[in-house]
């Protein structure tokens, strides 16, 4: 399975609306902050494409997927929970 991590940082309302949606879920998701680890800061923006989150890091074999926008995190991580 691919690696999923989600940068976040905390009192976020869209994080924690993500962080809401998936409580239960299964799938094993690593919640990173951004603000605690300048380093995971820069990677966001220099990997990602820019300063925003929440975004999930889908890191594959073969290629890392950037996705931003809380819906289409929440609409993602659900169907690959029901895949």
């Amino acid at each position: 399975m691919n690696k999923l991590e989600i940068y976040q940082f905390d009192h976020c309302p869209f994080c924690m609306k993500v962080q809401r949606a998936l409580a239960n879920t299964a799938l094993p998701l690593k919640y990173v902050d951004i603000l605690q680890d300048t380093q995971l800061k820069e990677e966001l923006i220099e990997c990602g494409g820019k300063l925003q989150v929440p975004c999930l890091k889908v890191s594959g074999d073969e290629h890392t997927l950037w996705l931003y926008e809380s819906d289409d995190i929440i609409t993602y991580l659900k169907n690959l929970e029901d895949a």
